[in-house]
């Protein structure tokens, strides 16, 4: 059995999958991606990808030498995935290999559940998130990276947005930067 579960987007309730969808729309689609955890691909399909699936190239092996995937990348993106990941500085020297221009986002567990009767699994209630993140936690990855910029996804009007900066309120937390 996988170390991570995948919930197939298709099966996620509407306002979760507009959450996690968003991110994906502020892509740049003249630029090819990584896309690290990539599970059914249903938000990437406006992209140039190369998907990698976390069951077929496994972030938390240390013993064997990580073989890059063939393919010229812009960038790495991996979104809704390091919250599963046992051992985060391997993660994130895993993650150098495929590209040092990288986006990571993930939720913020101080917030959920944000939209009443949509049911969240969090905490003790998933045991696929292995390491759940706060903002401060969260901020902590800036020691990675050589660059970086924060954003934080909130819900406002109505609609989801990204700002700068790590917020309290965030629904998922983001940085895009380059790897040490």
């Amino acid at each position: 059995m996988s170390q991570v579960s995948q919930v197939l987007s298709g099966d996620a309730p509407e306002p979760i999958l507009r959450l996690y969808q968003y991110p994906y729309l502020l892509l740049d689609p003249s630029k090819r991606y990584f896309d690290v955890g990539a599970g059914d691909n249903l938000h990437t399909r406006h992209l140039d990808v190369i998907p990698l699936d976390i069951d077929d190239w496994d972030l938390n092996v240390s013993h064997n030498p990580l073989e890059r995937p063939e393919g010229e990348v812009d960038e790495a993106v991996c979104f809704q995935v390091i919250e599963h990941i046992e051992d985060e500085a391997l993660f994130m020297a895993n993650l150098r290999i495929l590209c040092r221009d990288v986006r990571i986002g993930t939720v913020n567990k101080d917030v959920w559940p944000f939209f009443e009767g949509v049911e969240v699994f969090m905490g003790s209630m998933n045991p696929y998130h292995i390491n759940e993140y706060s903002r401060e936690r969260f901020n902590q990855l800036e020691r990675h990276f050589e660059s970086g910029t924060f954003y934080s996804q909130i819900y406002d009007n109505a609609q989801f947005v990204m700002v700068e900066g790590l917020y309290a309120n965030a629904l998922n937390f983001y940085i895009h930067g380059r790897l040490r």
